[in-house]
């Protein structure tokens, strides 16, 4: 390239060569110049010698900067270890929380009640399918449901009736009538509520259990689970 602008003598060429380095990087004109050799044979060597001296010399003048920087900064984090250690332990506990209250607020959750003792139940009012809100939004028709003796003494619009409580049902309906759906919705708020999660209802009661079972047989055909 600088040939090609008109440079043709020795000095001149020197002369463009440091003004396109200070140009182009952020070196020092001390540097570039003690990094130019005083024995090249030509241009080629003269041009490939200095890049590959002031290479090697800010390779070297980084990995003793980055030394004496982390020298200097080694005992600083270490009188500030235990300040250090409680922030980081403070953001964790930000972050859970924070996590929690959007997964609340992103699906409309509230904390489950917790049924012990002598009465077991699984209960929901408006619960809705994550995995169907998630992918449609606002068109989840939400379900309510029970099983056991659970305290759920009035329904919203549009359902029939209190759910009985009874603690074994049989769930029937047409193809692709939501049986599936319905179960996968129950599965997530037991599932959620013993993770200690704010689950995605209305309302929800669940007492706790030891194991969590949900079986499926995927049906050929496109015939339905019952029929195959």
């Amino acid at each position: 390239d600088l040939r090609s602008e008109g440079v043709r003598d020795v000095e001149g060429f020197r002369q463009s060569f440091e003004d396109r380095l200070l140009s182009e990087t952020d070196v020092t004109i001390d540097r570039v110049r003690d990094a130019m050799p005083t024995d090249a044979a030509d241009a080629t060597d003269f041009v490939g010698d200095t890049l590959r001296t002031l290479r090697t010399d800010l390779t070297a003048a980084v990995d003793e900067r980055e030394e004496t920087v982390a020298s200097e900064r080694r005992e600083t984090l270490a009188d500030a270890r235990g300040a250090v250690d409680q922030a980081v332990e403070a953001v964790d506990d930000i972050a859970l929380h924070l996590s929690l209250a959007r997964f609340a607020l992103e699906y409309d959750c509230t904390r489950p009640v917790f049924v012990t003792g002598e009465d077991a139940a699984v209960s929901v009012v408006n619960a809705r399918n994550l995995t169907l809100v998630a992918r449609d939004g606002e068109s989840v028709q939400p379900v309510t449901y029970g099983l056991g003796e659970h305290g759920i003494t009035s329904v919203p619009n549009g359902v029939n009736a209190v759910p009985g409580e009874q603690r074994v049902a049989v769930l029937t309906g047409a193809n692709s009538g939501g049986k599936t759906t319905l179960l996968e919705t129950l599965c997530q708020i037991v599932l959620l509520a013993t993770m200690g999660l704010p689950v995605p209802a209305d309302r929800a009661e669940v007492t706790p259990v030891d194991s969590l079972v949900f079986h499926r047989r995927h049906a050929s055909f496109n015939a339905g689970v019952l029929e195959s």
